[in-house]
């Protein structure tokens, strides 16, 4: 059992911010309500951005097309383009390691990334070990034959939440131990209780802070079922809608990937198994394997991505979507005549020429200010005049920060400081967070900081095993924080980790502005001497 030894100090403070008041809690939940604020924004205007990925018979994207080629429509009427833009992959941007040595991490990588990048999700909730293993040499092939400079990042989803494997890299050695890292593996116990819905809910949390395009190759044993029974996805319920609009508004378009290869399956009679009690969803006679696919179908409709299942080119279809997906044009508009009537606003889109093929979001919600919001949602994005944009925006960017994630060995501790349990290895995670990051404000003619930091350590199942978030409060040098904007200012937690694999989600949060800041960090954690 890990044991809750955290203690949270401010460590070697710059002359710039002196401490005020620390205020260390061991929180049920990992940061506060100030990082779950909904922002629901709303006038009479939204714009609607379309990525519109375009395919020739021979499933290579098609360039050089003008503006004028294309024509969109918004519930059948005809709409003006507000802006018009082609992406092509070309040369890879090289994108910053998040390691920098053992131990340091950051996430200044965001400052630099390229318009679209690939994220892999290897999905083992539902995956036997057999069809790991074809997965595993599968995504071997894959890693081999990715070109030179293409960065992707790897993630492991058993069920609960998905942990980092490795971030993004173009070094196929680190991406191939992430792949032996991984897989087999045991998936997580009552697996059969997990959904797609929590899957895609993690995909659109953790991907939707990066900038440009987000394209996730997700590979698992097939849809879960627990979608949209139907397979219809022009009427999705409240909570799959509310996360298809997450998606939206973060750029993510979701690459469905059926890691069984050809499969076959027994037809089976009767309702879909576990929404016995669902009304108007029942299919009288379903092929288990064709439903699957089928929802793997509509979350690559509604997201803007492409489904691969029924066959055995694993590897050959990723990377397709690898090599074309930063191939694209994006185009905004904003509806005539809008009106947020909670219904399903159907987009389809025309181009000149052809025959191609088209991939791009065929939709979106009109949501309204009747629409409730799911419980921890963190931001809602329906439409916003100028001065609520640019709170948003503000609030969007990330705070870029660097952490020193180091074990302490017996060495380490002070005097009279209690030793870690027998197993365990007590690490130090030092945040350090330039002070031009954080907005001020006047308390009594001075100037001062709240700044909040926290971590979820978590195992490879993503299962959460230790939280904890703490604020703190600084008076701030106004004219030696001019002369050193970016002096960097240090906080310590500590905590004890068991040997094994640990995740860490880190955060750093301005309590001020409400910008946050967010680091994933793998650790093998040593067995303790």
């Amino acid at each position: 059992m890990f044991r809750n030894l955290m203690r949270g100090t401010v460590a070697g403070l710059l002359p710039i911010f002196a401490c005020v008041a620390a205020q260390g809690q061991a929180a049920s939940q990992a940061g506060s309500q100030d990082l779950s604020q909904t922002y629901t924004l709303r006038s009479s205007a939204r714009s609607v951005i379309t990525d519109v990925l375009v395919l020739d018979r021979a499933g290579k994207p098609v360039h050089g097309l003008p503006q004028s080629a294309f024509h969109l429509t918004d519930n059948g009427q005809a709409e003006p383009l507000a802006s018009f833009e082609e992406h092509s992959g070309g040369p890879q941007i090289a994108l910053a390691e998040d390691a920098l040595s053992p131990g340091v991490y950051t996430n200044a990588r965001l400052l630099h990334m390229p318009p679209v990048v690939n994220i892999l999700v290897v999905d083992i909730a539902n995956l036997s070990l057999p069809d790991q293993m074809y997965l595993a040499y599968q995504l071997e092939k894959l890693v081999g034959n990715l070109p030179a400079g293409i960065a992707v990042a790897m993630y492991l989803n058993a069920g609960l939440h998905s942990v980092l494997l490795q971030d993004f890299t173009a070094d196929h050695t680190r991406l191939l131990d992430a792949v032996h890292h991984a897989l087999p593996h045991f998936a997580a116990l009552g697996r059969d209780h997990y959904t797609d819905l929590s899957t895609l809910r993690g995909i659109a949390e953790d991907f939707s802070g990066i900038p440009g395009r987000k394209n996730v190759l997700w590979f698992s044993g097939g849809a879960a079922l627990s979608l949209n029974p139907a397979g219809l996805v022009s009427s999705p319920g409240p909570e799959l809608r509310y996360i298809y609009d997450e998606l939206e508004a973060g750029r993510i378009a979701v690459y469905p990937i059926d890691a069984r290869g050809l499969t076959t399956a027994p037809a089976v009679s009767g309702p879909t198994p576990g929404h016995e009690t669902l009304p108007d969803v029942t299919l009288p006679v379903t092929d288990l394997t064709s439903a699957q696919h089928g929802l793997m179908q509509d979350v690559a409709t509604a997201t803007g991505g492409l489904p691969y299942y029924n066959g055995n080119g694993v590897w050959q279809a990723a990377l397709h979507d690898v090599e074309t997906g930063g191939d694209f044009y994006t185009l905004s508009y904003s509806p005539h005549g809008l009106k947020f009537d909670n219904r399903f606003h159907r987009v389809r889109v025309e181009v000149d020429g052809g025959p191609y093929t088209f991939s791009y979001r065929q939709g979106y919600f009109a949501d309204g200010a009747n629409i409730s919001t799911p419980n921890g949602a963190r931001t809602r994005l329906l439409a916003g005049n100028q001065k609520q944009a640019d709170d948003l925006f503000r609030q969007a960017q990330p705070i870029i920060f660097r952490a020193e994630v180091q074990p302490i060995g017996p060495g380490g501790l002070k005097p009279g400081e209690q030793p870690p349990a027998p197993g365990q290895t007590r690490y130090a995670i030092r945040y350090l967070v330039p002070g031009s990051a954080f907005a001020r404000r006047k308390v009594g003619g001075d100037s001062e900081a709240v700044v909040g930091v926290g971590f979820i350590a978590m195992d490879r199942n993503g299962k959460s095993l230790l939280q904890h978030a703490k604020q703190v409060t600084f008076a701030v040098d106004e004219a030696k924080l001019k002369e050193q904007p970016n002096a960097l200012v240090p906080i310590v937690q500590q905590v004890d980790l068991n040997r094994g694999d640990t995740y860490l989600s880190l955060l750093v949060w301005d309590a001020t502005s409400r910008r946050v800041g967010t680091l994933n960090v793998p650790l093998q954690v040593p067995q303790s001497r």
